[in-house]
């Protein structure tokens, strides 16, 4: 897959060999809304699991995931929650709640992580906070 005279790796060539759809990132502003549409029509109150909708729509988890991400940015109330029972569009308030007591925890967990990490950083080459520790 590497071009011989430059040694880049051939885009084109990778996508066409990985049959995997495209990212999110990947596409242009038009296409990003496009596809968050797309999602959003896909939505109801029933949950539809991540995978289901990359087959649905023909693109990747990753471009799912963002298009929810970016949707929920927006104010769209876009439950899930960690028994992987997939998104779904808040019926009530109460499960709004749950999705966002579900993120604080993921968030309060990575925090734990990155001190730990900064942490380690500190002990391992004496470096304190101003040296690039979090």
């Amino acid at each position: 897959m590497a071009d011989s005279k430059s040694g880049r790796i051939k885009k084109d060539a990778w996508r066409r060999q990985s049959n995997k759809p495209s990212k999110l990132y990947h596409l242009g502003d038009n296409m990003q809304q496009q596809l968050k549409e797309q999602v959003l029509r896909q939505l109801s109150d029933e949950p539809i699991k991540r995978e289901d909708l990359s087959r649905r729509l023909g693109v990747s988890d990753r471009g799912v995931r963002e298009a929810i991400a970016r949707l929920r940015e927006q104010g769209i109330p876009i439950c899930s929650n960690s028994d992987n029972k997939g998104y779904w569009l808040a019926r009530n308030e109460a499960e709004i709640n749950h999705t966002i007591k579900e993120y604080r925890a993921r968030a309060f967990k990575m925090l734990k992580v990155a001190k730990a990490l900064e942490n380690s950083f500190t002990e391992v080459s004496g470096n304190d906070s101003e040296n690039g520790a979090l």
